[in-house]
C-alpha cells in the first residue's frame, strides 16, 4: 500500500507548537533579528581571538607561521571521490561563468570566502590566467593565508563573512583594507563566489547565503557554496528522514518562485545519530531578473531565535523554523502519485549519484533558459 504523503506542519500560528519554534521574521538578507546579528558579531570575536592566542604561543617553523609552497595546491573538490561518480571540482565553474557586462571573452570576477591558504585563488591564477586584480579572498583578520602572493596582490580582505552585506553597502574600511593595500571594492558584484568548508562554521548560514547572492553576486552570476547546514529543519524531534522532505521541499519552492537552484546533498551527513544534514547549494542569478531577491520560506524561530552551538560548529546557532504552509500551498510535497520519473529536475541529488558532469549539465540549462530572446535583445 502506498504510504500517505508527509505534511509539514505550519509552523507560525500552530498551538501546539513549542515557543521555540514559532516563525519570527522570514529569513532573507536584512531581516535578521538582533539576537542573532549579536551571535554573529560575537562569534567571530571569539574565533578571531582563538586564532591570536594560537599564533601568539606558536614557534619558528610552526605550521601556523609557515608560508605554503605555491606549487602544491590542494583542489575545492566538494566532496571526496569514495563514489563511482567524479566529484565537483569548483575550478571547473569558470567555463559555464560568463563575467557580467562584456559579449566578449573575459577573466570573470572571483570571490572566495573563507578562503583558507588561497589554494582556490591561486590556481586560478596560475592555471586559468585570471589576473590579481579579478580575484578576492576573504578570511579571518588572524587567518592570513599561507601563499604570500595573496597578501602582496592585495588580494585578500580581513571581515566577517556574515556582515559583508553591511560593510559591502556602507564601505567599511575593515572590507576596503588587505594586507597588501587598498583595492577599490567591486560595486558590480561578482561573477562567481565560492565557499569551501566555511558555511558550517557560521552562526547564521541561511540568512548569509542570502545576502551574497543578493549583494555580492552579478547578474547571471554562479554561486557555489558547499556544507551548507539544512539539518533539524523538522525541529529537535525531528527526523532525518523529515529533514531530507524539507530540503526537498525548499528546492522545489525556490524553484517555482523564479530560482534557479540545485542542492546536492551528502550522503554522509544523513546520519540518525547526528543530524548535520549538509549540502552543496549552487545557484545562478538571474539576469532576466537581477531584482529578484532571495527571500527562503524560512523564519527565524520567535523569542529565543539563537541555541547553544554544537563542539564541532559555532559557539551559537541561529533558530530556524520552515513555513510548511507556503511550502504546502506551493504544492512543494511530493505526495503518493509522484515518482522519481515525474518528479523531474526539481528533485534533489545525492552526491554519491550526481557527480561533476551531471552539476555542470544543470548549470548550462539554466544558462539557456534565461538568455534573452531575440525581439528582447
Amino acid at each position: 500500500q502506498p504510504t500517505a504523503p508527509h505534511r509539514i506542519p505550519t509552523m507560525g500560528g500552530a498551538t501546539d507548537a513549542p515557543p521555540a519554534c514559532r516563525a519570527g521574521a522570514v529569513v532573507d538578507a536584512l531581516s535578521r533579528p538582533p539576537d542573532v546579528q549579536k551571535a554573529v558579531e560575537e562569534s567571530y570575536e571569539e574565533l578571531d581571538a582563538r586564532l591570536a592566542a594560537a599564533l601568539a604561543s606558536a614557534r619558528p617553523g610552526d605550521l601556523l607561521l609557515r608560508p605554503r609552497d605555491p606549487t602544491r595546491l590542494k583542489p575545492y573538490v566538494c566532496w571526496e571521490p569514495l563514489q563511482k561518480v567524479k566529484p565537483l571540482d569548483f575550478a571547473s565553474l569558470l567555463p559555464v561563468v560568463e563575467p557580467q557586462g562584456s559579449n566578449r571573452p573575459s577573466a570573470p570576477h572571483v570571490l572566495d570566502l573563507g578562503c583558507g591558504d588561497g589554494d582556490f585563488l591561486l590556481s586560478l591564477h596560475q592555471k586559468a590566467a585570471i589576473p590579481w586584480s579579478h580575484l578576492t579572498g576573504v578570511g579571518q583578520r588572524h587567518a592570513q593565508p599561507g601563499f604570500q602572493e595573496l597578501l602582496l596582490q592585495g588580494a585578500f580582505l580581513a571581515a566577517n563573512i556574515e556582515d559583508l552585506g553591511s560593510s559591502w553597502s556602507c564601505g567599511a574600511e575593515e572590507f576596503d583594507q588587505s594586507a597588501g593595500g587598498e583595492r577599490p571594492r567591486r560595486t558590480a558584484g561578482y561573477d562567481l563566489v565560492v565557499s569551501f568548508m566555511t558555511w558550517h562554521h557560521l552562526v547564521d548560514p541561511l540568512g548569509s547565503l542570502c545576502m551574497v547572492h543578493d549583494m555580492l553576486l552579478s547578474p547571471g552570476g554562479l554561486l557555489a557554496i558547499s556544507g551548507v547546514p539544512l539539518g533539524r529543519l523538522s525541529g529537535p524531534d525531528g527526523s532525518c528522514e523529515e529533514d531530507l522532505r524539507l530540503v526537498a521541499a525548499l528546492q522545489r519552492w525556490l524553484r517555482q518562485h523564479g530560482h534557479c537552484v540545485q542542492l546536492v546533498v551528502c550522503r554522509e551527513s544523513l546520519s540518525a545519530l547526528h543530524r548535520d544534514l549538509t549540502c552543496l547549494w549552487v545557484q545562478r542569478k538571474s539576469r532576466m531578473r537581477p531584482d529578484l531577491k532571495l527571500r527562503l520560506p524560512v523564519h527565524y524561530a520567535s523569542g529565543d531565535a539563537v541555541s547553544k552551538g554544537c563542539g564541532h560548529g559555532p559557539p551559537a546557532c541561529a533558530v530556524y523554523a520552515p513555513d510548511g504552509a507556503a511550502l504546502e500551498r506551493s504544492s512543494c510535497i511530493r505526495n503518493e502519485t509522484e515518482t522519481s520519473d515525474n518528479a523531474g529536475a526539481a528533485d534533489i541529488l545525492m552526491d554519491s549519484e550526481a557527480g561533476q558532469d551531471r552539476v555542470l549539465e544543470i548549470v548550462r540549462g539554466w544558462e539557456e533558459n534565461d538568455m534573452p530572446s531575440q525581439e528582447e535583445a
